[in-house]
């Protein structure tokens, strides 16, 4: 039933003492093909976002870091670089990944409308494929397709992803670290 709170989405599990602590992430289980997932919060791009990252990144074209120089290509900003806006879709769905062990690869990287300080992005991610790992039992295979858009739901970057993902009850660094 749309709306219903299910038991494999649970947001916080009870300590012996009867404390709650926050859940993030999805088990391997609890993931199924053909499933989207709205990735939450979304990210808004600002002026310093670009420019350090293009900086960091080595990336040298005035485009990225000189204000006068995007005005004399008629830009209102710098360009925001691609593999920061990548990054940055992988982001955004860490709170709903939050039990991948290993990303095992990105495949079918695509780039949309460039994305521009003053955007906002939303992410969401359908469920492709999951499989038992031959090799890792205590985990599983999942590959997800993700698309960010824009605040003009404009899409800006798309990718599949391979995750290894930690199962249900399994020996994984969550209890020792507190969540």
């Amino acid at each position: 039933m749309a709306g219903a709170c299910q038991p494999r989405f649970a947001s916080h599990v009870q300590r012996e003492d009867g404390a709650w602590v926050e859940q993030a992430g999805i088990y391997f289980e609890d993931l199924r093909p053909g499933e989207t997932f709205i990735h939450a919060p979304r990210r808004s791009i600002h002026a310093h976002d670009g420019i350090i990252n293009a900086l960091l990144a080595q990336e040298w074209s005035g485009a990225h870091h000189d204000l006068m120089y995007a005005a004399e290509l008629g830009l209102e900003a710098p360009v925001v670089p691609q593999t920061w806006v990548l990054g940055c879709a992988v982001a955004l769905s860490t709170r709903t990944f939050g039990r991948v062990c290993a990303n095992l690869g990105w495949t079918q990287v695509e780039f949309g409308e460039a994305a521009a300080v003053g955007d906002t992005l939303q992410a969401r991610s359908v469920i492709l494929n999951v499989r038992d790992s031959a090799s890792r039992p205590a985990e599983g295979i999942v590959t997800t397709r993700t698309m960010a858009h824009n605040q003009r739901g404009a899409l800006v970057v798309a990718f599949v992803r391979t995750l290894l993902v930690y199962r249900r009850g399994e020996q994984a660094p969550y209890a020792a670290a507190g969540y």
